[in-house]
């Protein structure tokens, strides 16, 4: 979030529109990799005990991993051939860039995948923090030599360098791992991670989908006015992904255990625990969202206060959406969750277009936000109806008793 402060100052509303673009497209071909490769590593690396079989999981899992990094020419590719009606040779520099970015970054993102299976988070912190703090080292060294977008593009790979770096030299992965191969564990692993691809792979469309049609039926302006609240409710999805990534290992081994009691239990512990840490947190957001955003960002961003308004109402229902889902693949039903994800992308766009088509501009896309995630958390616990219950008040009862019983101590 320091970086992102920085950079809108670094940036013109202009440049900072093409950032946030840049990000999207690399995040989305990144969550092609993670959603083949990241929840069919760490399910079946979190089942087997076999030496032998770990091995060759770890094998299987970056040799994968980098081939899927090929798909990242798609980005110059299409820059080329289309050149989306912006001739520009910063964006020239983007396109190409994801390239290396995308072969460099892949060895830090296969170590987190296997921290996450052995439960070793401080491991995943430290890799993640590595490129971030660097990065944010550079950038406010290019706040202070106004850097342009380039510049701030050649900061971000040297900070995924960095961290792919000291990745590979702690033997977190190893480079004699891209040797020898598993057909066998190939397979298992496509054959599960088609399933979490197309949910992850809807999953970053639907965050990014409104980008990339503000991009395509607005500008640049309205995407970096967009994504100002979408960056400031990222931090009310820390504490989301900190509870789901620790318990989902947890839920697939009781589920594989036949352990309904303590999968029943967990579920509802995550979901109380995240809705007692986000909904205040939504609440104070929505109060003081001008002064938020104006620490954030600055004055020039006074027209994202309504979005990000609106935004806290639908982010009060991401801890009930993501555990829903986490649940379908813990459950071994990923096709569920992807279907669901498609369903919340598709009345994402259709509704999208309509009100952008009828002139309604960036805020009645925030709007069309609540009622995807309202779809989503309804099929998502229709899917799960006879598997696990939702037991609301319970939840949250029960994580502020954790809560009061972790102050007093």
């Amino acid at each position: 979030m320091l970086s992102f402060m920085v950079l809108v100052r670094v940036l013109n509303p202009t440049q900072f529109g093409y950032w946030v673009f840049f990000l999207g497209v690399y995040t989305l071909l990144d969550m092609l990799r993670s959603g083949l490769l990241g929840g069919a590593a760490v399910k079946f690396y979190t089942s087997d005990e076999s030496e032998e079989n770990l091995i060759q999981i770890e094998k299987s899992v970056l040799q994968l991993a980098f081939k899927l990094s090929f798909a990242s020419f798609l980005a110059p590719l299409v820059y080329y051939l289309f050149d989306w009606g912006m001739e520009s040779s910063e964006l020239e520099v983007l396109a190409l860039g994801i390239v290396p970015l995308s072969f460099i970054s892949s060895f830090s993102v296969v170590a987190t995948w296997f921290s996450q299976a052995k439960q070793n988070f401080k491991a995943i912190f430290q890799i993640r923090m590595l490129s971030q703090v660097s990065f944010l080292l550079l950038v406010l060294l290019g706040w202070y030599l106004e850097f342009g977008l380039v510049e701030i593009f050649y900061a971000y790979l040297l900070s995924n360098l960095l961290s792919t770096t000291v990745v590979l030299l702690m033997q977190r992965v190893k480079l004699n791992d891209l040797v020898g191969r598993s057909k066998a564990w190939e397979k298992k692993l496509f054959s599960f991670g088609r399933y979490s691809m197309g949910t992850i792979l809807g999953s970053n469309l639907l965050r990014n989908s409104d980008t990339y049609l503000l991009m395509a039926l607005l500008n640049a302006t309205s995407v970096a006015i967009y994504n100002v609240p979408g960056r400031i409710m990222a931090l009310l999805d820390i504490p989301i992904q900190a509870f789901s990534s620790a318990d989902y290992p947890r839920l697939v081994d009781w589920a594989k255990r036949e352990k309904w009691v303590e999968l029943q239990n967990a579920f509802n512990k995550g979901i109380g625990l995240s809705i007692v840490v986000v909904w205040p947190a939504a609440i104070l957001v929505f109060t003081f969202a001008d002064f938020v955003v104006w620490v954030i960002a600055g004055s020039q961003y006074e027209n994202s206060v309504l979005i990000l308004r609106i935004f806290t109402v639908f982010a009060m229902m991401l801890p009930l959406d993501r555990y829903a889902g986490m649940m379908l693949d813990a459950l071994g039903i990923p096709q569920k969750n992807m279907t669901k994800m498609w369903i919340m992308l598709s009345s994402n766009i259709i509704f999208d277009i309509l009100v952008l088509n009828f002139g309604y501009g960036v805020n009645a896309v925030a709007m069309v936000s609540i009622a995807t995630y309202a779809i989503g958390v309804g099929l998502g616990f229709f899917y799960l109806k006879g598997r696990v219950q939702l037991q609301i008040f319970k939840s949250i009862s029960s994580a502020f008793q954790l809560v009061l019983l972790k102050v007093r101590r």
